[in-house]
């Protein structure tokens, strides 16, 4: 009996822990959509690790924005403030980054103090998809699932 009562106990603990089911929306937090967002070059390869964001364009302190970033088949599930599963209905502009690295150009800093080559990181997508004045690309999220394909290109 004490075994039984021991394991019950046990589990209600790590259940009370574990939050059961994960942490409620914020207050707030509009009714979200899946939203799902494949990214390809111009020849149609899809792009991993590029990093998606969702902007609202007439309030840059938008407090819902959505962020993704593509796997091995350049698909991204956009995910709202990073982590409730979806997007709000409307219209957003999308920023794409896509991280990258490459022998450090300046001949002073090519080698560290090991003689190690130093690396740089840079955005590999051309400036205008990380701009937040005008990016390019337009997302509309509506009340049912939303699944859009974007080309985008390399520096």
């Amino acid at each position: 009996m004490k075994r039984v009562l021991s394991v019950i106990v046990t589990i209600f603990v790590v259940s009370s822990l574990a939050g059961c089911g994960g942490r409620s929306a914020p207050s707030g937090m509009p009714k979200l959509y899946p939203c799902t967002i494949t990214i390809t070059d111009k020849e149609n390869n899809p792009l991993a690790n590029v990093i998606l964001t969702t902007n609202h364009p007439d309030d840059p302190a938008y407090a819902w924005a959505a962020v993704g970033t593509t796997n091995e088949s350049g698909v991204a599930d956009l995910k709202t403030l990073g982590e409730y599963r979806g997007a709000p209905a409307g219209t957003f502009k999308v920023t794409a980054t896509l991280y990258d690295s490459r022998p450090h150009p300046n001949p002073v800093f090519a080698l560290d103090a090991d003689g190690n080559p130093n690396f740089e990181t840079y955005n590999a997508l051309k400036p205008v998809y990380a701009s937040l004045k005008d990016p390019p690309l337009t997302l509309e999220v509506d009340s049912k699932a939303t699944s859009v394909t974007f080309q985008i290109e390399k520096l």
